[in-house]
């Protein structure tokens, strides 16, 4: 019996772009668990040494030529996923080749979200996000991996009972 392989181009583009998440979440020096089954609310936990893990789900942005931004979709087969799916959404813009991140309490009950690249604002535009990264969800700079790690930072003061105030406060995501 000989096993056939799959004509290229075969692979989910999902698959490929969780794929790349892996590589370079760990060429950033994180530790990378995948979760292996369907109808999941995650696709990784990530965690830098001596810090708490991370959960994050792994998507591509789409672009959308009518609306002149990217599509990022907040949902699996329809269904939103919970405030407590996830901690950190990965965003790949295939034909950019960069990454996007977001927090999962930033997203709400959205079923989707759009992101405008830098080049394609009109103005600089704030919000009074309480999230306190003083812009708008469409407007966040790609490769902004410092998100990822401020969670990790985050997430292990408070697994050590810091109580201070950091500088920029995140949204206790679990």
């Amino acid at each position: 019996m000989t096993q056939q392989i799959a004509p290229l181009g075969a692979v989910p583009k999902g698959t490929i772009v969780e794929r790349r998440f892996e590589v370079e979440v760990m060429e950033r020096g994180y530790e990378v668990a995948a979760h292996s089954g369907g109808g999941k609310d995650f696709d990784y936990i990530v965690r830098l040494p001596k810090y708490r893990p991370i959960v994050v789900q792994v998507k591509t942005g789409v672009w959308c030529s009518k609306l002149g931004r990217y599509q990022i979709e907040n949902h699996s087969n329809g269904k939103i996923y919970s405030a407590h799916a996830y901690d950190v959404l990965a965003v790949y813009l295939p034909d950019r080749k960069q990454w996007l991140f977001y927090l999962r309490a930033e997203l709400g009950n959205r079923r989707k979200t759009t992101y405008t690249p830098p080049e394609l604002r009109q103005r600089a535009r704030r919000s009074n996000s309480p999230f306190g990264y003083g812009e708008l969800m469409s407007d966040r700079n790609p490769e902004n991996w410092d998100l990822l790690h401020q969670v990790a930072i985050a997430n292990s003061q408070e697994s050590l009972g810091v109580t201070q105030q950091m500088s920029h406060p995140l949204p206790n995501t679990q």
